[in-house]
């Protein structure tokens, strides 16, 4: 772009140069030949040729500016267009900056918080890893009481029976023996009964026959008397003594009767204790079958925990795998976010020099602008442009009365400014080449012909409208219709005084 704004500058000074080294030789060739003869057949013969290619080059160079001027608009528009994007970009490029930033140093606390979960996690799975080490230990070892308790029970179960036959059958034993010896001493009681009445019965007898010698004394004598009497005496001391004798012995049997009692009372008891010892048995058996039942109940609970377990595990591992996958995935992002942030680093480095471009370009077109009005301004100083002050206030008027007033009516309807605007371009077709109308932020609303540029924000007419003021150009070059011409603007205003934007024309011009 620089080097075809320097070739078109280069290109319209050694025109303008030129044009100037001709006329300064056509005026000294005139001066040289005034008042001669052949003046006349001179300017027929080389300066008519001259002037006529002069003029019809000026011609072809206000042409050629034309588009030059055109161009520039052009080219001025497109610049300030991309330094508006730049600027745009550039903030853009800035808050994408600040939030890659923010993101990198968000993802670094998630990093943080992610190796810290993950470290949380090995921990969980070698404290679930160790739980299930031992729960199998336990589970095992509860195994092997419950094999133990279950033999014991077994165990128990015989020598309880074992000890019940027994005890019954000893006791039984001892009953029928004791039965036995109740009976035997029944017999010797009731056989020292009769020793008792025998020796009642020798007593008495000893008793008559103690009598009897004292009726036999009177009729044997003395002698007698003393030997039968001894034989009385000895029967009833005999009798005596037996009796004792029987007494002493029901005495040691009433004795051994009483133990025998004792000793049917102590069997009883005995049996009592045994059967109390027997249920005792039978209780502890149960006990000991309600902790048989319970242990394998808490093995079921160990297995049906131990299978949770696994579960757990499994989950806890794959947590730390998927954990340890989303950590490299953030790692990765990280990278990605680092390589944003360079590449919009890069971007605004680009972007910045990008701006000074333009802002080069943009004073090289205002070099380009001032150079191309010193060299119309030589070029078209000869062409006189008859500007009809009436006309000027006659738009300005016509706008004013004529459609602003239709404009206001409904300024936000496109198709109304489209309607206004076509019908007034052709009911006032002798004023106006162009009308359009703009939003506050320079877009364009309608425009008739179809506007050449995007925004007006940056262009004079504009921004002097928006700031209140009616604006009248110089001649120039519309960039819509490629003619001379002179633009005029002012703001719209509704009933209330708001500003709802700006309307603007070209007014024809007479060459």
């Amino acid at each position: 772009m620089q080097i075809v704004l320097t070739i078109l500058g280069a290109l319209a000074i050694s025109v303008v140069f030129s044009i100037l080294i001709l006329k300064i030789f056509v005026d000294k060739t005139l001066s040289i030949l005034q008042g001669k003869n052949n003046l006349n057949a001179f300017e027929k013969l080389f300066l008519t040729p001259v002037k006529d290619w002069a003029a019809s080059f000026q011609g072809f160079l206000g042409e050629i500016f034309k588009e030059i001027d055109l161009a520039y608009n052009k080219i001025l528009s497109v610049a300030y267009d991309i330094e508006s994007s730049a600027e745009k970009n550039q903030q853009q490029s800035n808050l994408v900056l600040s939030n890659s930033r923010d993101i990198q140093n968000s993802i670094s606390g998630l990093l943080v918080g992610l190796k810290l979960v993950l470290q949380h996690i090995e921990s969980a799975y070698t404290n679930v890893s160790d739980l299930e080490e031992f729960m199998a230990h336990f589970k095992e070892k509860n195994q092997n009481i419950q094999e133990d308790i279950q033999k014991l029970l077994a165990e128990v179960s015989s020598d309880l029976e074992n000890m019940v036959s027994e005890n019954t059958a000893y006791t039984q034993k001892m009953a029928d023996q004791i039965t036995k010896l109740k009976a035997v001493f029944k017999k010797v009681e009731d056989f020292l009964g009769t020793i008792v009445k025998i020796s009642e019965q020798i007593n008495i007898l000893a008793l008559n026959a103690s009598i009897e010698p004292a009726k036999l004394e009177s009729v044997l004598g003395e002698n007698f008397k003393t030997g039968f009497h001894v034989i009385a005496d000895q029967i009833r001391r005999l009798s005596n003594d037996t009796k004792s004798t029987a007494d002493e012995i029901g005495d040691f049997i009433i004795e051994i009767s009483g133990i025998v009692d004792g000793i049917t009372s102590l069997s009883e008891k005995s049996k009592d204790i045994i059967s109390a010892q027997v249920e005792y048995g039978k209780t502890t058996f149960q006990k000991l079958n309600q902790v048989f039942q319970l242990v394998d109940y808490i093995n079921k609970k160990i297995s049906q925990a131990s299978e949770k377990l696994s579960v757990q595990y499994s989950i806890v591992n794959d947590l730390k795998h998927y954990v340890s996958r989303l950590e490299n995935d953030y790692i990765a992002v990280d990278r990605s976010t680092s390589r944003i942030l360079s590449s919009v680093e890069v971007s605004q480095k680009t972007a910045a020099r990008l701006m000074r471009l333009m802002n080069r370009l943009v004073d090289m077109c205002r070099e380009f602008e001032s150079v191309r009005n010193d060299i119309s301004a030589k070029i078209t100083k000869r062409v006189e442009i008859e500007v009809n002050q009436q006309r000027v206030t006659e738009a300005i008027e016509t706008i004013e009365n004529e459609v602003i007033p239709q404009l206001v009516l409904n300024w936000q309807s496109e198709l109304n400014h489209k309607e206004v605007i076509d019908q007034s371009l052709q009911k006032f077709s002798n004023i106006f080449e162009a009308l359009w109308t703009n939003n506050p932020d320079g877009t364009f609303i309608y425009s008739n012909p179809p506007e050449g540029i995007e925004n007006a924000k940056v262009r004079e007419w504009f921004t002097k409208a928006m700031a209140g003021h009616t604006y009248v150009s110089g001649a120039y070059i519309s960039a819509i219709t490629r003619n001379y011409c002179i633009t005029i603007s002012m703001p719209v205003y509704d009933g209330f005084g708001k500003l709802l934007g700006v309307i603007g024309a070209d007014i024809k011009l007479s060459l």
